[in-house]
């Protein structure tokens, strides 16, 4: 039994890759599950109900037929192939941020330092509260 749930990990990790015709046979028995449309590398990165993973190279015309058919199948839609980077100022309210939190610690440390010398020079350390 162990052995068989191992093969079907191994199976469902590995990647085929599929001619057109045979992925829209598979879109018509209803097989697929997810579709990952890679923009860029005009490929389709699907994942069947048996969670078997696929791709596929489409032609660019044929984009918005396929888009219809996964949709109107009812498979989860995705898309890839546009890697967000973050901008510098993002970075640099970060740094602000920091800077922020940096002074607030010292500044909360000089604080408490100069309140300790303050209350020692009082005699408040030096005379223990009375047990009266």
């Amino acid at each position: 039994m162990l052995s068989l749930s191992a093969t079907s990990a191994t199976a469902a990790a590995v990647k085929v890759t599929e001619q057109l015709p045979a992925l829209q046979a598979q879109i018509g028995k209803h097989e697929v599950r997810d579709a990952v449309f890679d923009i860029q590398t005009h490929t389709l990165h699907i994942v069947l109900k048996n969670l078997q993973r696929q791709n596929v190279v489409y032609p660019v015309p044929r984009y918005q037929t396929l888009l219809s058919q996964l949709t109107a199948d009812g498979a989860h839609i995705l898309y890839s192939g546009t890697k967000h980077e973050a901008s510098k100022s993002h970075h640099h309210l970060r740094y602000i941020a920091g800077g922020v939190v940096i002074v607030a610690v010292i500044g909360m440390g000089g604080l408490l330092y100069v309140r300790r010398r303050r209350y020692q020079a009082e005699g408040g350390a030096a005379t223990p509260p009375s047990a009266s």
